[in-house]
Formats: structure tokens, C-alpha cells, sequence
């Protein structure tokens, strides 16, 4: 199986005996708490170490995507989907402008990014 999808049947399982958040906001803290591991973690971790944190946060956020019965498998392809988008729509941004991403510094890019997605809010 995918990881996300075992995730979510592992927590499930989980969840069926009694071993589970009681609501989505307590699911948040314990993404605030993983991400706080994760970033004391930072300052010259190994990479092991930095895959556990990273593994942990995931496995909230599946268990996040369960308490809001979403398909955590779904909200990543939609997530891919939508960065696709929006960076293609980014880099004809630029190329229309006559620049290449090459061409441009983080600052510009995000600038153009903002742009973007401000558009999309428009034509929503």
C-alpha cells in the first residue's frame, strides 16, 4: 500500500479500540509538538533523525485527514496538482515577461507565485 494509505489504516485500527485524539484541534497540537521536535532537530541533525521527526509529522497529518474524513491520499494529489499549476502559470508568468526562471531570484518568483494565486482567488 502507500504509505499515506497504511497510515490511515493503521490509525483507523487504532482509533477502533480507543487509541485516538478526541477531535481534530488536539490532532493540531500534536502537529505543533512534532513540528517543535522536528526543528529542535534542525541545528545539525543526522538525517535519521530528521526522517523520524518528518515521519512522525506525517503520520499526524493522516490522522488529521481521518478526524476531517478526508482522503489523505486525495488531498496530496490535489495539493500536486494544484503547485503544478500554479508553478507552470508562475514560470509562463515570467517567460511572458521575457524572463526566465534562471533569470530570476527567490524574491521575484515569489512575487510572481503571489500573483498567481491571487488570480485563481479572483476566478474562483
Amino acid at each position: 500500500l502507500p504509505a499515506l494509505t497504511r497510515a490511515n489504516k493503521l490509525a483507523r485500527r487504532a482509533a477502533r479500540v480507543g487509541f485516538d485524539w478526541p477531535d481534530p484541534d488536539a490532532v493540531l497540537d500534536k502537529l505543533v509538538e512534532e513540528v517543535a521536535e522536528l526543528r529542535a532537530e534542525l541545528p545539525g541533525a543526522a538525517p535519521e533523525r530528521m526522517a523520524d521527526e518528518l515521519g512522525d509529522m506525517l503520520f499526524v497529518m493522516v490522522n488529521l485527514a481521518r478526524k476531517l474524513d478526508l482522503d489523505p491520499e486525495a488531498c496530496l494529489r490535489a495539493a500536486n496538482a494544484k503547485f503544478e499549476r500554479r508553478f507552470n502559470a508562475m514560470e509562463a508568468r515570467l517567460t511572458a515577461e521575457g524572463r526566465g526562471l534562471a533569470d530570476v531570484g527567490l524574491d521575484e518568483m515569489e512575487a510572481a507565485w503571489q500573483e498567481v494565486k491571487a488570480a485563481e482567488r479572483r476566478n474562483a
